[in-house]
């Protein structure tokens, strides 16, 4: 996951972060 990603989703990050690295992984892979 880049930083701008986590940085897009700072809220989503902090109560989900492991929910967040798979939505990132996905956004990356398209």
């Amino acid at each position: 996951m880049t930083p701008s990603r986590v940085a897009t989703r700072p809220v989503g990050y902090v109560m989900f972060p492991m929910e967040v690295q798979q939505v990132g992984k996905v956004e990356l892979c398209e």
